[in-house]
Protein backbone atom coordinates (compact mmCIF):
# COMPACT_ATOMS: atom_id res chain seq x y z
CA UNK A 1 0.00 0.00 0.00
CA UNK A 2 1.74 3.45 -0.75
CA UNK A 3 1.89 5.06 2.42
CA UNK A 4 4.32 7.75 3.91
CA UNK A 5 7.23 6.94 4.68
CA UNK A 6 8.44 7.18 8.07
CA UNK A 7 11.81 9.08 8.82
CA UNK A 8 15.37 7.45 8.13
CA UNK A 9 16.39 5.58 10.98
CA UNK A 10 12.79 4.25 11.93
CA UNK A 11 12.68 2.07 15.07
CA UNK A 12 16.33 2.18 15.94
CA UNK A 13 16.33 2.06 20.13
CA UNK A 14 16.80 5.74 21.67
CA UNK A 15 15.40 5.36 24.52
CA UNK A 16 16.35 3.41 27.99
CA UNK A 17 14.19 2.76 30.99
CA UNK A 18 14.16 4.05 34.15
CA UNK A 19 13.56 7.30 34.98
CA UNK A 20 15.66 9.02 32.74
CA UNK A 21 16.23 9.50 28.80
CA UNK A 22 18.92 8.15 27.15
CA UNK A 23 20.12 9.38 23.92
CA UNK A 24 22.10 7.98 21.02
CA UNK A 25 25.91 9.60 21.60
CA UNK A 26 27.90 9.91 18.78
CA UNK A 27 26.72 6.80 17.23
CA UNK A 28 24.64 3.81 17.97
CA UNK A 29 25.09 0.16 16.69
CA UNK A 30 22.86 -2.29 15.72
CA UNK A 31 23.72 -5.48 14.16
CA UNK A 32 27.28 -3.76 13.49
CA UNK A 33 25.99 -0.92 11.47
CA UNK A 34 26.77 2.47 13.40
CA UNK A 35 24.70 5.39 13.18
CA UNK A 36 25.02 8.93 14.00
CA UNK A 37 22.67 10.54 16.34
CA UNK A 38 21.51 13.14 14.09
CA UNK A 39 20.53 10.84 11.74
CA UNK A 40 18.01 9.52 14.19
CA UNK A 41 16.12 13.16 14.45
CA UNK A 42 17.97 14.59 17.05
CA UNK A 43 19.94 17.38 16.22
CA UNK A 44 21.47 20.13 17.84
CA UNK A 45 20.69 24.10 16.88
CA UNK A 46 17.54 25.69 15.12
CA UNK A 47 14.13 23.33 14.73
CA UNK A 48 10.95 23.89 13.08
CA UNK A 49 9.08 23.66 16.66
CA UNK A 50 11.13 24.19 19.95
CA UNK A 51 11.94 26.53 22.54
CA UNK A 52 12.75 29.82 22.06
CA UNK A 53 16.39 29.57 21.81
CA UNK A 54 15.41 26.81 18.49
CA UNK A 55 17.00 30.28 16.74
CA UNK A 56 15.34 33.08 15.45
CA UNK A 57 14.97 32.39 12.07
CA UNK A 58 12.37 29.73 13.16
CA UNK A 59 10.50 31.92 15.68
CA UNK A 60 9.33 30.90 19.36
CA UNK A 61 7.32 28.34 20.34
CA UNK A 62 3.82 28.62 21.96
CA UNK A 63 3.82 29.46 25.69
CA UNK A 64 2.96 26.26 27.52
CA UNK A 65 -0.69 26.17 28.19
CA UNK A 66 -1.98 25.82 31.85
CA UNK A 67 -3.57 22.44 30.66
CA UNK A 68 0.01 21.22 29.23
CA UNK A 69 -0.65 17.98 30.75
CA UNK A 70 -3.89 17.00 29.25
CA UNK A 71 -2.52 17.77 25.95
CA UNK A 72 0.41 15.57 26.43
CA UNK A 73 -2.03 12.48 27.31
CA UNK A 74 -2.64 9.89 23.95
CA UNK A 75 -0.36 9.02 20.93
CA UNK A 76 2.00 10.73 19.25
CA UNK A 77 5.25 9.33 17.02
CA UNK A 78 8.47 10.99 17.24
CA UNK A 79 10.79 11.94 14.56
CA UNK A 80 13.27 9.16 15.39
CA UNK A 81 10.46 6.61 14.59
CA UNK A 82 8.97 5.59 17.89
CA UNK A 83 5.37 5.43 19.18
CA UNK A 84 5.00 7.15 22.23
CA UNK A 85 1.44 6.48 24.28
CA UNK A 86 0.77 9.05 27.08
CA UNK A 87 -1.23 8.08 29.96
CA UNK A 88 -1.81 8.88 33.52
CA UNK A 89 0.26 7.05 35.89
CA UNK A 90 -0.76 4.65 38.27
CA UNK A 91 0.83 4.67 41.13
CA UNK A 92 1.19 8.89 41.31
CA UNK A 93 -1.67 11.40 40.84
CA UNK A 94 0.62 14.25 39.13
CA UNK A 95 2.67 12.47 37.23
CA UNK A 96 2.24 10.60 33.55
CA UNK A 97 3.61 7.80 31.66
CA UNK A 98 5.05 8.08 28.21
CA UNK A 99 5.82 4.20 27.04
CA UNK A 100 8.16 4.17 24.47
CA UNK A 101 8.15 2.40 21.53
CA UNK A 102 9.96 1.71 18.17
CA UNK A 103 7.13 1.14 14.94
CA UNK A 104 9.67 -1.29 13.11
CA UNK A 105 10.35 -4.97 14.07
CA UNK A 106 13.46 -6.07 14.86
CA UNK A 107 14.78 -8.07 17.50
CA UNK A 108 16.23 -5.58 19.74
CA UNK A 109 13.01 -3.89 19.60
CA UNK A 110 11.57 -2.81 23.55
CA UNK A 111 9.13 -1.13 25.56
CA UNK A 112 10.51 1.75 27.15
CA UNK A 113 8.91 3.38 30.02
CA UNK A 114 9.31 7.41 31.03
CA UNK A 115 8.09 9.62 33.53
CA UNK A 116 6.69 12.63 32.72
CA UNK A 117 6.25 15.21 35.45
CA UNK A 118 6.02 18.93 36.20
CA UNK A 119 9.49 20.51 38.56
CA UNK A 120 8.78 22.89 41.04
CA UNK A 121 9.21 25.86 38.41
CA UNK A 122 6.41 24.69 36.32
CA UNK A 123 8.82 23.49 33.42
CA UNK A 124 7.05 19.63 32.19
CA UNK A 125 10.22 16.79 31.81
CA UNK A 126 9.87 13.49 30.43
CA UNK A 127 13.30 11.52 31.59
CA UNK A 128 16.50 13.87 31.49
CA UNK A 129 14.35 16.50 28.89
CA UNK A 130 12.04 19.34 28.96
CA UNK A 131 8.91 19.66 27.44
CA UNK A 132 7.66 22.30 25.01
CA UNK A 133 4.27 23.37 23.43
CA UNK A 134 5.54 23.28 19.64
CA UNK A 135 4.02 25.59 16.96
CA UNK A 136 2.28 24.82 13.79
CA UNK A 137 -0.80 23.70 12.67
CA UNK A 138 -0.26 20.25 13.37
CA UNK A 139 0.02 19.29 16.69
CA UNK A 140 3.92 18.86 18.65
CA UNK A 141 5.55 18.84 21.46
CA UNK A 142 9.56 19.39 21.47
CA UNK A 143 11.55 17.27 23.66
CA UNK A 144 15.07 18.94 24.23
CA UNK A 145 18.15 17.52 26.89
CA UNK A 146 19.91 19.65 28.85
CA UNK A 147 22.87 19.50 26.31
CA UNK A 148 20.29 21.08 23.74
CA UNK A 149 19.36 18.27 21.58
CA UNK A 150 16.22 18.02 20.32
CA UNK A 151 13.20 15.71 19.17
CA UNK A 152 9.90 16.65 17.90
CA UNK A 153 6.65 14.29 18.89
CA UNK A 154 3.73 14.74 16.27
CA UNK A 155 0.26 13.96 16.28
CA UNK A 156 -0.87 11.37 13.72
CA UNK A 157 -4.68 12.83 13.44
CA UNK A 158 -5.30 16.53 12.86
CA UNK A 159 -7.36 17.86 15.60
CA UNK A 160 -10.88 18.46 13.12
CA UNK A 161 -10.55 14.55 12.89
CA UNK A 162 -10.51 13.67 16.24
CA UNK A 163 -13.43 15.40 17.00
CA UNK A 164 -15.37 14.20 13.78
CA UNK A 165 -14.79 10.53 15.17
CA UNK A 166 -15.66 10.90 19.00
CA UNK A 167 -18.04 13.50 18.23
CA UNK A 168 -19.64 11.31 15.73
CA UNK A 169 -23.26 9.69 15.70
CA UNK A 170 -22.92 6.61 17.71
CA UNK A 171 -21.37 7.24 21.27
CA UNK A 172 -22.83 4.25 22.58
CA UNK A 173 -20.05 2.05 20.49
CA UNK A 174 -17.02 4.40 21.86
CA UNK A 175 -16.24 3.41 25.45
CA UNK A 176 -15.53 6.54 28.01
CA UNK A 177 -12.76 4.37 29.87
CA UNK A 178 -9.30 5.94 31.14
CA UNK A 179 -6.74 4.50 28.89
CA UNK A 180 -3.64 3.09 31.37
CA UNK A 181 0.19 2.61 30.55
CA UNK A 182 0.33 -1.03 28.67
CA UNK A 183 3.15 -2.65 26.82
CA UNK A 184 2.34 -2.87 23.20
CA UNK A 185 5.26 -5.25 22.36
CA UNK A 186 3.57 -7.53 25.25
CA UNK A 187 0.85 -8.30 22.39
CA UNK A 188 2.54 -9.88 18.64
CA UNK A 189 2.66 -7.25 16.17
CA UNK A 190 0.30 -8.83 13.77
CA UNK A 191 -2.59 -8.30 16.29
CA UNK A 192 -1.65 -4.68 16.79
CA UNK A 193 -1.24 -4.33 13.30
CA UNK A 194 -4.97 -5.66 13.08
CA UNK A 195 -6.34 -3.50 16.19
CA UNK A 196 -5.01 -0.36 14.14
CA UNK A 197 -6.76 -1.42 10.75
CA UNK A 198 -9.53 -2.35 13.16
CA UNK A 199 -10.15 1.40 14.88
CA UNK A 200 -9.30 2.76 11.22
CA UNK A 201 -12.62 1.61 10.17
CA UNK A 202 -14.95 1.81 12.98
CA UNK A 203 -13.59 5.69 12.78
CA UNK A 204 -14.73 5.63 9.14
CA UNK A 205 -17.78 4.66 10.11
CA UNK A 206 -18.31 7.53 12.64
CA UNK A 207 -17.15 9.41 9.71
CA UNK A 208 -19.64 8.53 7.30
CA UNK A 209 -22.67 9.33 9.66
CA UNK A 210 -25.87 7.83 10.07
CA UNK A 211 -26.71 7.28 6.41
CA UNK A 212 -27.70 3.65 5.77
CA UNK A 213 -26.36 3.87 2.13
CA UNK A 214 -23.19 5.17 2.58
CA UNK A 215 -22.68 2.44 5.94
CA UNK A 216 -23.87 -0.35 3.40
CA UNK A 217 -21.47 0.82 0.54
CA UNK A 218 -18.72 0.32 2.83
CA UNK A 219 -19.34 -3.00 3.81
CA UNK A 220 -19.00 -3.80 0.43
CA UNK A 221 -15.84 -2.20 -0.36
CA UNK A 222 -14.62 -4.07 2.18
CA UNK A 223 -16.10 -7.46 1.05
CA UNK A 224 -14.97 -6.51 -2.66
CA UNK A 225 -11.62 -5.55 -2.14
CA UNK A 226 -10.59 -9.37 -1.06
CA UNK A 227 -11.12 -10.10 -5.29
CA UNK A 228 -8.87 -6.54 -6.10
CA UNK A 229 -5.89 -8.08 -7.81
CA UNK A 230 -3.41 -5.52 -7.40
CA UNK A 231 -4.06 -4.77 -3.62
CA UNK A 232 -1.33 -5.00 -1.03
CA UNK A 233 -3.14 -4.56 2.20
CA UNK A 234 -5.31 -7.43 2.73
CA UNK A 235 -8.29 -5.74 4.20
CA UNK A 236 -8.31 -1.76 3.66
CA UNK A 237 -7.53 -0.09 0.19
CA UNK A 238 -5.24 2.36 0.40
CA UNK A 239 -6.12 5.96 0.82
CA UNK A 240 -5.60 7.38 -3.27
CA UNK A 241 -8.35 4.06 -4.12
CA UNK A 242 -11.08 5.12 -6.63
CA UNK A 243 -12.89 2.70 -4.63
CA UNK A 244 -13.75 5.53 -1.84
CA UNK A 245 -15.59 7.24 -4.41
CA UNK A 246 -17.97 4.49 -4.35
CA UNK A 247 -18.93 6.30 -0.93
CA UNK A 248 -21.79 9.23 -1.62
CA UNK A 249 -20.87 11.48 0.99
CA UNK A 250 -19.78 14.54 1.06
CA UNK A 251 -16.22 15.61 -0.40
CA UNK A 252 -15.00 16.73 2.99
CA UNK A 253 -16.00 13.37 4.65
CA UNK A 254 -14.71 11.92 1.76
CA UNK A 255 -11.21 13.25 2.50
CA UNK A 256 -11.07 12.85 5.91
CA UNK A 257 -11.56 9.11 5.05
CA UNK A 258 -8.42 9.22 3.24
CA UNK A 259 -6.59 10.91 5.86
CA UNK A 260 -7.65 8.38 8.58
CA UNK A 261 -6.59 5.27 5.96
CA UNK A 262 -2.91 7.26 5.56
CA UNK A 263 -2.31 7.91 9.37
CA UNK A 264 -3.26 4.07 9.94
CA UNK A 265 0.88 3.28 9.52
CA UNK A 266 1.91 5.55 12.26
CA UNK A 267 -0.59 4.04 14.86
CA UNK A 268 0.33 0.42 14.22
CA UNK A 269 1.75 -0.60 17.34
CA UNK A 270 -0.76 2.29 19.17
CA UNK A 271 -3.92 0.45 19.54
CA UNK A 272 -4.67 -1.35 22.50
CA UNK A 273 -7.07 -4.28 22.06
CA UNK A 274 -8.05 -5.99 25.79
CA UNK A 275 -11.45 -8.38 26.78
CA UNK A 276 -12.76 -6.04 29.26
CA UNK A 277 -15.64 -7.92 30.41
CA UNK A 278 -17.05 -11.71 29.04
CA UNK A 279 -18.68 -10.40 26.01
CA UNK A 280 -17.15 -6.95 25.46
CA UNK A 281 -13.83 -6.45 23.53
CA UNK A 282 -11.92 -2.71 23.40
CA UNK A 283 -10.13 -2.01 20.43
CA UNK A 284 -8.87 1.68 21.05
CA UNK A 285 -11.16 4.01 21.80
CA UNK A 286 -14.00 1.58 20.27
CA UNK A 287 -15.72 -1.08 22.77
CA UNK A 288 -17.53 -4.19 20.36
CA UNK A 289 -19.68 -6.43 22.22
CA UNK A 290 -19.77 -9.98 21.32
CA UNK A 291 -21.98 -13.03 21.39
CA UNK A 292 -21.31 -15.52 24.14
CA UNK A 293 -22.06 -18.23 21.41
CA UNK A 294 -19.46 -16.78 18.82
CA UNK A 295 -16.72 -17.01 21.23
CA UNK A 296 -17.75 -20.43 22.46
CA UNK A 297 -17.51 -21.71 18.96
CA UNK A 298 -14.35 -20.00 18.27
CA UNK A 299 -13.28 -22.01 21.64
CA UNK A 300 -14.46 -25.28 20.21
CA UNK A 301 -13.06 -24.85 16.88
CA UNK A 302 -9.20 -23.92 18.09
CA UNK A 303 -6.93 -26.18 16.78
CA UNK A 304 -3.53 -24.97 18.27
CA UNK A 305 -3.52 -26.14 21.72
CA UNK A 306 -5.90 -25.19 24.63
CA UNK A 307 -2.39 -23.87 26.28
CA UNK A 308 -1.96 -21.74 23.84
CA UNK A 309 -1.34 -18.22 25.11
CA UNK A 310 -3.08 -16.56 22.05
CA UNK A 311 -5.79 -17.86 22.16
CA UNK A 312 -8.29 -15.12 24.07
CA UNK A 313 -6.42 -12.37 22.07
CA UNK A 314 -7.16 -14.34 18.37
CA UNK A 315 -10.56 -14.81 19.60
CA UNK A 316 -10.99 -10.78 20.42
CA UNK A 317 -9.07 -10.41 17.19
CA UNK A 318 -11.33 -12.30 14.49
CA UNK A 319 -14.69 -11.10 16.49
CA UNK A 320 -13.13 -7.76 16.16
CA UNK A 321 -12.22 -7.75 12.67
CA UNK A 322 -15.82 -9.33 11.36
CA UNK A 323 -17.33 -6.36 13.50
CA UNK A 324 -16.06 -4.25 11.13
CA UNK A 325 -18.59 -5.60 8.25
CA UNK A 326 -21.59 -4.57 10.49
CA UNK A 327 -23.40 -1.33 10.18
CA UNK A 328 -24.19 0.76 12.78
CA UNK A 329 -27.03 2.06 11.64
CA UNK A 330 -28.54 -1.38 11.72
CA UNK A 331 -29.55 -3.88 14.49
CA UNK A 332 -29.26 -7.01 12.31
CA UNK A 333 -24.94 -8.63 11.64
CA UNK A 334 -24.30 -8.25 8.50
CA UNK A 335 -25.72 -11.11 6.47
CA UNK A 336 -21.87 -12.37 5.75
CA UNK A 337 -22.83 -14.15 9.19
CA UNK A 338 -26.06 -16.32 7.61
CA UNK A 339 -25.52 -19.56 6.33
CA UNK A 340 -27.92 -22.54 4.35
CA UNK A 341 -29.57 -24.99 6.47
CA UNK A 342 -27.03 -27.00 8.26
CA UNK A 343 -28.83 -30.21 7.50
CA UNK A 344 -27.38 -28.84 3.60
CA UNK A 345 -24.32 -28.09 4.47
CA UNK A 346 -23.56 -31.70 6.44
CA UNK A 347 -24.11 -33.12 3.64
CA UNK A 348 -21.26 -31.31 1.64
CA UNK A 349 -17.49 -32.01 1.09
CA UNK A 350 -16.78 -28.17 1.56
CA UNK A 351 -17.98 -25.13 2.07
CA UNK A 352 -16.85 -22.10 0.10
CA UNK A 353 -17.74 -19.29 1.87
CA UNK A 354 -18.24 -19.81 5.53
CA UNK A 355 -16.34 -18.78 8.65
CA UNK A 356 -15.32 -20.22 12.27
CA UNK A 357 -18.41 -19.20 13.69
CA UNK A 358 -21.25 -20.52 11.14
CA UNK A 359 -19.18 -23.49 9.48
CA UNK A 360 -21.00 -26.88 9.28
CA UNK A 361 -19.60 -29.27 7.45
CA UNK A 362 -18.93 -32.39 9.32
CA UNK A 363 -14.80 -32.97 8.57
CA UNK A 364 -14.43 -28.86 8.86
CA UNK A 365 -13.44 -28.17 5.53
CA UNK A 366 -14.44 -24.91 4.84
CA UNK A 367 -13.26 -22.18 3.16
CA UNK A 368 -13.45 -18.37 5.24
CA UNK A 369 -12.63 -14.69 4.25
CA UNK A 370 -9.57 -14.26 6.31
CA UNK A 371 -7.78 -17.59 6.23
CA UNK A 372 -3.95 -16.13 7.45
CA UNK A 373 -6.24 -16.12 10.61
CA UNK A 374 -8.82 -18.40 10.66
CA UNK A 375 -6.31 -21.42 10.09
CA UNK A 376 -6.49 -21.34 13.92
CA UNK A 377 -9.78 -22.15 13.82
CA UNK A 378 -10.08 -24.43 10.88
CA UNK A 379 -10.23 -22.61 7.64
CA UNK A 380 -8.43 -24.48 4.57
CA UNK A 381 -8.02 -21.07 2.87
CA UNK A 382 -10.08 -18.78 0.70
CA UNK A 383 -11.87 -18.31 -2.43
CA UNK A 384 -11.12 -18.25 -5.57
CA UNK A 385 -7.23 -19.27 -4.57
CA UNK A 386 -8.80 -22.64 -2.61
CA UNK A 387 -10.57 -23.84 -5.67
CA UNK A 388 -7.26 -25.06 -7.30
CA UNK A 389 -7.20 -27.33 -4.13
CA UNK A 390 -10.36 -29.29 -4.03
CA UNK A 391 -11.02 -32.69 -5.24
CA UNK A 392 -12.78 -33.63 -8.31
CA UNK A 393 -16.16 -34.60 -8.17
CA UNK A 394 -16.33 -33.34 -4.46
CA UNK A 395 -19.77 -31.61 -3.00
CA UNK A 396 -19.25 -27.97 -2.66
CA UNK A 397 -21.66 -25.81 -1.14
CA UNK A 398 -21.56 -22.28 -2.51
CA UNK A 399 -23.24 -19.36 -0.67
CA UNK A 400 -21.35 -16.18 -1.68
CA UNK A 401 -21.81 -13.15 -0.17
CA UNK A 402 -24.45 -10.52 -2.23
CA UNK A 403 -22.23 -8.02 -3.97
CA UNK A 404 -22.09 -7.51 -7.20
CA UNK A 405 -18.55 -7.95 -7.76
CA UNK A 406 -18.55 -11.15 -5.66
CA UNK A 407 -22.02 -12.46 -7.52
CA UNK A 408 -20.15 -11.62 -10.92
CA UNK A 409 -17.29 -13.42 -10.31
CA UNK A 410 -19.09 -16.26 -8.87
CA UNK A 411 -21.10 -16.73 -11.73
CA UNK A 412 -18.59 -16.24 -14.06
CA UNK A 413 -16.72 -19.32 -12.91
CA UNK A 414 -20.12 -21.48 -12.48
CA UNK A 415 -20.20 -23.31 -15.82
CA UNK A 416 -16.48 -24.55 -14.86
CA UNK A 417 -17.84 -25.26 -11.15
CA UNK A 418 -20.65 -27.00 -12.71
CA UNK A 419 -17.76 -29.25 -14.48
CA UNK A 420 -15.51 -30.09 -11.58
CA UNK A 421 -17.50 -30.58 -8.63
CA UNK A 422 -21.33 -31.59 -7.73
CA UNK A 423 -22.91 -27.88 -6.40
CA UNK A 424 -24.91 -26.77 -3.86
CA UNK A 425 -25.81 -23.05 -4.71
CA UNK A 426 -27.44 -19.82 -3.89
CA UNK A 427 -27.51 -16.42 -5.50
CA UNK A 428 -29.87 -13.95 -5.41
CA UNK A 429 -32.46 -12.86 -8.35
CA UNK A 430 -30.82 -9.88 -9.67
CA UNK A 431 -31.09 -8.24 -13.27
CA UNK A 432 -28.02 -7.83 -14.14
CA UNK A 433 -25.40 -9.45 -16.84
CA UNK A 434 -24.87 -12.77 -15.34
CA UNK A 435 -28.60 -13.53 -14.90
CA UNK A 436 -29.15 -15.13 -17.89
CA UNK A 437 -25.80 -17.40 -17.19
CA UNK A 438 -27.89 -18.36 -13.96
CA UNK A 439 -31.05 -19.50 -16.28
CA UNK A 440 -28.78 -21.39 -18.01
CA UNK A 441 -26.79 -22.77 -15.90
CA UNK A 442 -28.61 -23.53 -12.77
CA UNK A 443 -32.17 -24.64 -14.17
CA UNK A 444 -34.97 -25.45 -12.06
CA UNK A 445 -33.73 -23.77 -8.82
CA UNK A 446 -35.84 -24.06 -5.77
CA UNK A 447 -36.93 -20.84 -3.88
CA UNK A 448 -35.20 -19.64 -0.93
CA UNK A 449 -37.03 -18.46 2.13
CA UNK A 450 -34.59 -18.80 4.64
CA UNK A 451 -31.33 -18.78 6.37
CA UNK A 452 -29.59 -20.09 9.80
CA UNK A 453 -27.82 -17.53 12.09
CA UNK A 454 -25.49 -19.55 14.03
CA UNK A 455 -24.87 -17.20 16.40
CA UNK A 456 -28.23 -16.19 17.40
CA UNK A 457 -29.31 -19.91 17.25
CA UNK A 458 -32.39 -18.86 14.85
CA UNK A 459 -34.32 -19.04 11.27
CA UNK A 460 -33.73 -15.42 9.03
CA UNK A 461 -36.01 -14.93 6.65
CA UNK A 462 -34.18 -13.79 3.48
CA UNK A 463 -34.26 -10.19 2.41
CA UNK A 464 -34.22 -10.72 -1.19
CA UNK A 465 -35.83 -13.06 -3.23
CA UNK A 466 -33.16 -15.71 -3.50
CA UNK A 467 -32.99 -19.26 -4.92
CA UNK A 468 -31.38 -22.77 -4.49
CA UNK A 469 -29.85 -24.87 -6.76
CA UNK A 470 -28.69 -28.41 -6.36
CA UNK A 471 -26.80 -30.33 -8.13
CA UNK A 472 -28.70 -33.56 -9.43
CA UNK A 473 -26.04 -36.28 -8.70
CA UNK A 474 -25.87 -35.15 -5.11
CA UNK A 475 -26.97 -37.45 -2.74
CA UNK A 476 -30.84 -37.43 -1.83
CA UNK A 477 -30.73 -37.82 1.45
CA UNK A 478 -33.54 -35.65 2.43
CA UNK A 479 -35.87 -33.36 0.52
CA UNK A 480 -35.71 -29.40 -0.02
CA UNK A 481 -38.81 -28.04 1.35
CA UNK A 482 -38.46 -24.21 1.14
CA UNK A 483 -41.41 -23.61 3.40
CA UNK A 484 -39.87 -25.63 5.94
CA UNK A 485 -36.32 -25.36 5.56
CA UNK A 486 -33.78 -24.84 8.55
CA UNK A 487 -37.78 -24.51 10.73
CA UNK A 488 -37.63 -26.67 13.98
CA UNK A 489 -33.88 -27.15 12.90
CA UNK A 490 -31.96 -27.47 16.78
CA UNK A 491 -28.53 -26.40 16.89
CA UNK A 492 -25.68 -28.72 16.30
CA UNK A 493 -22.03 -28.02 16.21
CA UNK A 494 -20.40 -30.32 14.13
CA UNK A 495 -16.74 -31.90 15.75
CA UNK A 496 -14.61 -30.14 14.06
CA UNK A 497 -11.67 -32.56 12.58
CA UNK A 498 -8.79 -32.33 14.54
CA UNK A 499 -5.94 -32.08 12.42
CA UNK A 500 -2.29 -30.34 12.59
CA UNK A 501 -3.32 -26.98 11.44
CA UNK A 502 -0.08 -24.15 10.42
CA UNK A 503 -0.33 -21.47 8.46
CA UNK A 504 1.88 -23.70 5.54
CA UNK A 505 -1.54 -26.14 5.75
CA UNK A 506 -3.68 -23.71 4.36
CA UNK A 507 -4.43 -22.42 1.36
CA UNK A 508 -3.23 -18.55 0.82
CA UNK A 509 -2.56 -16.88 -2.16
CA UNK A 510 0.21 -14.35 -2.76
CA UNK A 511 -2.72 -11.85 -1.01
CA UNK A 512 -3.05 -14.07 2.56
CA UNK A 513 0.88 -13.19 3.11
CA UNK A 514 0.36 -9.96 3.21
CA UNK A 515 -1.07 -10.83 6.82
CA UNK A 516 1.46 -8.32 8.15
CA UNK A 517 0.18 -6.14 5.54
CA UNK A 518 2.56 -3.64 3.54
CA UNK A 519 0.39 -0.66 5.32
CA UNK A 520 3.21 -1.24 7.75
CA UNK A 521 6.38 -1.57 5.42
CA UNK A 522 8.52 0.64 5.58
CA UNK A 523 10.28 3.07 1.98
CA UNK A 524 -11.00 -5.46 4.36
CA UNK A 525 -22.93 -11.29 2.34
CA UNK A 526 -24.22 -7.81 2.41
CA UNK A 527 -27.16 -7.18 4.35
CA UNK A 528 -29.73 -10.13 3.35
Amino acid sequence: MTMAAFPHGWGQPSMAEGPAMVLPGASFGIGGAHHHAAAHGWSHGPCMAGPPNCGPSRGPCMAVPANFGSFLLGQWVDCIGNSVIVTRSRSHLHELTAVITPLADHPDARDHVLTIRQSSNGQWRCGNSNLHYGEGKQQKMVCVTDDGRRCVWSRAAEHNDVELITGGPFPWLLHKGIPEPWMPLDTPRDILYDAARVVAILDIRQIIGACDEPQERMTHILIDYDLQPTRQDYLIPPHDSPMWDQLKIPEDLRKAIRRRVKRIPQEAISQRLQWVSETEIWVGHHRITVSAKDIQTLESRWVCGQSEERKPLEIARLLALYSTLDTPCSTRRNGIHLGLDPEIRRQSDYELFASPLNAAVPNGCFASKWPHIEWRFGSMGSYPSVLSSLPENSIVEINPPFTDVFLADVMSRVEELKLRFRLKIAVPIKDTAWRKTMLEHLPNPDLLKTYWDNSSETVVQTLHTTVYWEDPCCPKQWEFDSSTCCSGMSPMMMPHCQVEMSPQCVDMSPQWALAAGNMFHISSKSEM
